[in-house]
This record gives structure tokens, C-alpha cells and sequence, in this order.
């Protein structure tokens, strides 16, 4: 992965192609995604947690 101005590009630039995916980083649902995926962890953990404790 390379960037390239703010955007990703995944593969060799160099391949000589138009089959390189990118997308823009500041894309609303790469960012929702990517936050949801981060949280998903520690969302479930703090749900044990409060399970355990009986808070």
C-alpha cells in the first residue's frame, strides 16, 4: 500500500495498469467503518465488563 496524495493505492503503480483499486481516505464510510471495527472490541469488552460487575 502506497500512498499517494491522500489516496491508497494497493498493488505496483508501476504494473502498468488500470487494475489498481484507490479510494479517498476521507471517504464517510471508510472513516464509519473503520471506526466501528476499531470500537466493536471494546464496546463488547465494557458490555463483559458490566455483565461481571453487575454496575
Amino acid at each position: 500500500m502506497q500512498p499517494a496524495g491522500g489516496i491508497f493505492v494497493y498493488g505496483d503503480p508501476n504494473s502498468g495498469g488500470g487494475n489498481m483499486k484507490s479510494f479517498r481516505t476521507n471517504n464517510p464510510v471508510f472513516i464509519l467503518t473503520a471506526a466501528v471495527l476499531t470500537a466493536a472490541p471494546f464496546v463488547g469488552l465494557a458490555w463483559r465488563v458490566h455483565e461481571w460487575l453487575g454496575w
